[in-house]
């Protein structure tokens, strides 16, 4: 990727603004030199093209004494100052996140303070640019930013299509620096004269990207002189295998529900090993999977149909079907019940009984396929009517006179996401039940019945 220049990205970003209908920008800015840069640069553009300016700076609270406030402090003084001096509205506003915020993260996360930092930072970014309605929102990654990225990610062994570096378009953020190297922007920042403070722990090699800038490029700019072209030039190609294996993910996109995806057997097993992986990693980042899984405990699952279980998350094939499940999935919750079921053997619940039969049976619903979710009804859920419409499951209680006690005591029965059994009979109520010919003809077909536990232990 060929090198920019600071003055070539303002002038991009002149001509970009002018042609487009966008009234207003916004930019994170911590106070450092390549944020700093990006601002006035963005003060330019935006006064040259009329255009409003919002500036977000963030206190992580992370540091020992007031420096890490003082530096948003600055950030917001800067832009009060360059409001006044250039006649532009700058509407700058400092979010101070609490202390000990990030350590609890990364402990939730199972991730280091910097993953959560990166974490609590975009969340109030994207906030941020919701609330004010921001078309964009200019992040101040640089290039050496994205060949450190690119060399950690390579370390920790991240697949080809995690390994592209940082994107200079991602939804609303926008990286105008990314190709402009962090020795262009000094430069800039001293002949242009502009302030910056410097963040004393970024010279700690207690964190690894730290480590990576701080003693490793040192020696690959001593003993590989053009290091930086050759992985930015890998990068760029490994873009194009990425764009290719989108493609080829298209046709095999996976269905979801509370927390439960899953994806046809046979379209999974018709992909090529490569692709099958890429789907798994794909999955595991949609359900919002923290652990690190290990490329061969994928590779295994893929090619030996083995199941994959960690202390967060499932991989399984149950009746003709891949299905990832969170470990949360299965809970008792503060207003009701969540249980997954996987297999058709007898389950005990609060207040009843889960049995299962092979055939139809009187009393028994179905056929359905596993899994199951088995839980209490929420405010908004709805169910089909004989019609074709939909119905609050809500107001089909109050219909039926349930007090409203025992409506969270009734089990509802989701499959793919949908209602198709309100189960109130096992607690002296009525039941609703959705035949469905959706259902894939190819699973094993299983029928259900609830009883209240009670009743159960009568027949016993």
């Amino acid at each position: 990727m060929k090198e920019s220049t600071v003055q070539q990205v303002k002038e991009s970003l002149v001509c970009e603004l002018a042609q487009s209908n966008t009234t207003k920008v916004g930019a994170g800015v911590s106070g450092g030199p390549d944020s700093m840069v990006l601002l006035s640069v963005l003060i330019e553009v935006c006064q040259k093209t009329g255009t409003e300016l919002y500036v977000l700076t963030i206190d992580h609270n992370m540091r020992s004494g007031t420096v890490s406030a003082e530096d948003s402090d600055f950030v917001l003084d800067y832009c009060k100052k360059a409001s006044e001096k250039y006649n532009l509205p700058i509407r700058a506003e400092k979010k101070t996140i609490p202390a000990g915020q990030i350590k609890k993260i990364a402990d939730e996360r199972k991730k280091g303070s910097e993953e959560a930092a990166r974490a609590a930072r975009y969340s109030l970014f994207e906030e941020f640019a919701e609330k004010n309605k921001l078309s964009c929102f200019f992040l101040a990654h640089n290039q050496n930013d994205n060949l450190e990225t690119l060399i950690q990610r390579f370390l920790q062994g991240s697949p080809v299509t995690a390994s592209l570096g940082i994107s200079e378009r991602r939804g609303v953020f926008l990286r105008p620096l990314i190709n402009v190297s962090k020795e262009q922007i000094l430069q800039y920042a001293e002949k242009e004269l502009i302030p910056y403070r410097i963040d004393s722990t970024n010279l700690s090699c207690d964190y690894f990207r730290n480590r990576i800038r701080n003693k490793l490029f040192p020696v690959l700019d001593e003993f590989f002189p053009g290091w930086k072209t050759g992985v930015l030039s890998g990068a760029a190609k490994n873009s194009e295998y990425a764009e290719l294996m989108e493609k080829l993910m298209q046709d095999c996109s996976w269905q979801h529900g509370n927390g439960i995806f899953f994806i046809d057997e046979t379209v999974f097993d018709s992909c090529e090993q490569a692709v099958r992986i890429s789907l798994l990693y794909r999955v595991l980042q949609e359900c919002g999977c923290r652990d690190r899984i290990r490329y061969e405990a994928l590779r295994n699952t893929v090619l030996c149909g083995k199941d994959f279980v960690s202390s967060e998350i499932q991989i399984v094939r149950r009746n003709n079907r891949i299905c990832v499940i969170k470990n949360d999935t299965e809970r008792e919750t503060p207003d009701g019940f969540f249980y997954l079921v996987l297999q058709n053997k007898d389950v005990r619940f609060n207040d009843f009984l889960l049995r299962f039969s092979d055939k139809p049976q009187d009393g028994f619903f179905g056929p359905f396929t596993l899994p199951l979710v088995v839980r209490n009804s929420q405010s908004a859920d709805k169910i089909k009517c004989a019609d074709g419409k939909y119905k609050l499951i809500s107001r089909i209680y109050s219909d039926w006179k349930v007090p409203l006690e025992k409506r969270k005591r009734i089990p509802v029965v989701e499959v793919s996401g949908i209602i198709v059994l309100i189960a109130g009979s096992c607690l002296g109520c009525k039941n609703w039940f959705v035949a469905d010919s959706e259902f894939q003809k190819n699973a094993e077909m299983t029928y259900i019945k609830f009883e209240s536990l009670s009743a159960a232990q009568e027949d016993t």
